[in-house]
């Protein structure tokens, strides 16, 4: 199993063994010592709330309003 590390000396992605048997990795382009640092663990953001509850109330009652004006008109048709 490898693991690429990018030299920071040329920038070449470098494949290391897991195991390095205590020697010090050098770049196969440069020739700079290859030192493996951790990766930051990623940061998770909260995904948005998709409608406060402002705006869920102010669609419900355009919704609302809708159907009345719909079932006025259909009324209206009837008679």
């Amino acid at each position: 199993m490898t693991n690429p590390i990018t030299c920071k000396n040329c920038g070449a992605r470098n494949r290391l063994k897991t195991t390095s048997g205590g020697m010090t990795p050098v770049c196969g382009r440069c020739g700079a010592p290859l030192l493996a640092t951790a990766s930051p663990p990623p940061t998770l953001t909260p995904a948005p709330s998709r409608l406060s509850n402002t705006q869920t109330l102010l669609v419900i009652g355009v919704f609302a309003l809708a159907l009345t004006g719909l079932a006025e008109l259909f009324l209206m048709l009837l008679y």
